[in-house]
């Protein structure tokens, strides 16, 4: 250490020496003498040194030296921004903030609307940020997943299967219901429900869920569809195959959020949307005997009960919670079609007798019995939201509504009769304002009635409309789409104008 002072206050003298020209003899001298005692390896050493110094105090020169504080670039730039001078668009132009757009005039820029009052007018700079909002979203998708939301809690994940990336499916459901024309339906063709991911077999089922945008797909390829049922862009949301079991029937169990899937089997699933996990539940037993199919099962509005039909006539009741057995009921002939009332309280059956049933399920008894005018077999039945009106169709293809509480009264209030096959599908909508009814034994055979006028609307659907063999249809919680199950595996989707336009 103390010989590299020395050096180095050496080298310093001899270059201050070397400027004003003054040579001390004595230190050269000196210098000389110990070089010559030191020889060649000493020479180096002191070159060395002196290169060293110099390179350091070229150094200082630049770089400054170690005792002056140095800014970090971060604390600088956060100081710009605290200042307002954060960073921002490289250029504007000032032209954009007097262009006026209208993304009203063009099917393609009506997406960009917030809502559906919204005015189509905007300035340019709106737009370009609405275009670029709408690209980011698509691009990278939305960050909204990495923020807590209290409302995970009570649906335990069933919210986040309702992420939508577009519609305004919520701003419909806002809507007052307004009475429909009795003459004319407003429909237009959406993409596909399942155009994401088609099936490879019949839709044996299609059905939305009560209170989300989510719509169910199923058949017998095994497949368990979930999809965002907004009409744009209809992503998958979950799949579940099963290995042993070709699906008869899905429906989604209110107040829960499982689905329960029946088949051809003594046995039946339940699938939960929360966790992605499938459970397999064994059947049920009459008189010793196991059921040996419980491919026809209908679960109540409020998911307090669930009914599988078997056979002889008998239908039994389970809980959907506990999955437990509560009761058999029994009728004359066989059980071919249920619903449940609106309440749940009630269990409408029929079958093979052409006669309908109704039972009370608290009491776990028959209430009632009526004929089903001109029917020889009844193959569906269903009740109005409402609680006004039963329909019920026949293997003949009449479909008859009754007043659900005048029940003296046997003869029906309409008997339609549009459709000359057996009739497989039969559900009113929302507001019990439209019944669809359908039938699998004859290709286009769709007809929605008016049930205000007991009328079939004559302008949709045409001759033309695509719709192949209709093997199962639902309407949507607020009527804003009609979804319609095929024998291609397609799950087409409609929107009804009259009550939301997508």
């Amino acid at each position: 250490m103390l010989r590299s002072l020395v050096g180095s206050e050496m080298c310093i003298r001899d270059s201050i020496n070397a400027e004003y020209g003054e040579r001390p003899t004595q230190e050269m001298g000196g210098q000389r003498k110990r070089a010559a005692e030191s020889g060649p390896v000493a020479g180096k050493k002191k070159g060395k040194r002196a290169k060293d110094a110099a390179e350091k105090e070229l150094e200082d020169l630049l770089f400054g030296t170690e005792e002056e504080d140095v800014v970090p670039r971060g604390d600088e730039e956060d100081a710009e921004d605290e200042a307002g001078g954060g960073s921002g668009a490289a250029w504007h132009d000032e032209d954009d903030d007097q262009v006026e757009v209208n993304i009203d005039k063009s099917n393609r820029t009506k997406k960009l609307r917030q809502s559906e009052e919204e005015d189509g007018a905007m300035t340019g700079a709106d737009y370009v940020a609405r275009l670029r909002s709408l690209r980011a979203g698509q691009t990278r998708g939305s960050k909204t997943w990495a923020q807590p939301n209290q409302e995970d809690d009570a649906d335990d994940g069933l919210k986040k299967l309702a992420r939508r990336r577009g519609g305004l499916m919520a701003e419909a459901a806002e809507k007052s219901t307004k009475a429909l024309g009795a003459n004319t339906l407003h429909v237009k063709r959406v993409k596909d429900a399942n155009c994401t991911a088609p099936s490879k077999a019949v839709l044996q089922t299609v059905q939305f869920h009560p209170t989300l945008p989510i719509l169910l797909t199923a058949g017998f390829d095994k497949s368990l569809k979930l999809f965002q049922a907004d009409g744009q862009t209809n992503t998958k949301l979950q799949s579940v195959f099963l290995e042993d079991m070709p699906i008869r029937r899905a429906a989604f169990i209110p107040q829960t959020n499982s689905v329960l899937l029946t088949g051809r089997r003594p046995f039946y699933y339940v699938y939960d949307m929360g966790t992605g996990k499938t459970q397999r539940l064994q059947g049920f037993s009459i008189g010793g005997q196991k059921v040996r199919s419980l491919e026809d099962a209908f679960v109540s509005p409020n998911g307090s009960m669930m009914a599988f039909l078997g056979k002889d006539g008998y239908m039994i009741l389970a809980d959907p919670r506990t999955r437990r057995h509560v009761a058999n009921l029994k009728m004359n002939g066989s059980a071919r079609a249920a619903c449940f009332s609106p309440d749940g309280k009630e269990l409408i059956s029929g079958g093979d007798e052409g006669c309908l049933y109704i039972w009370d399920v608290r009491m776990q008894r028959c209430s009632g019995k009526m004929e089903d005018d001109g029917a020889l077999r009844t193959t569906c039945v269903t009740c109005s939201p409402d609680g006004k009106y039963w329909a019920a169709g026949s293997d003949t293809g009449v479909v008859n509504i009754y007043k659900a509480k005048d029940r003296s009264n046997h003869t029906p209030v309409k008997a339609i009769m549009n459709l000359t096959t057996s009739v497989d599908n039969i559900k009113f909508n929302h507001d019990s304002q439209l019944l669809a009814i359908s039938s699998r034994f004859k290709k286009e055979a769709l007809k929605l009635v008016h049930v205000r006028s007991m009328t079939v609307f004559q302008n949709w659907p045409t001759l033309k409309t695509p719709l192949s063999t209709v093997a199962s249809l639902d309407f949507s919680p607020q009527s804003s789409f009609l979804a319609i199950g095929n024998d291609r595996g397609k799950a087409l989707m409609y929107n009804l104008c009259d009550y939301y336009v997508a």
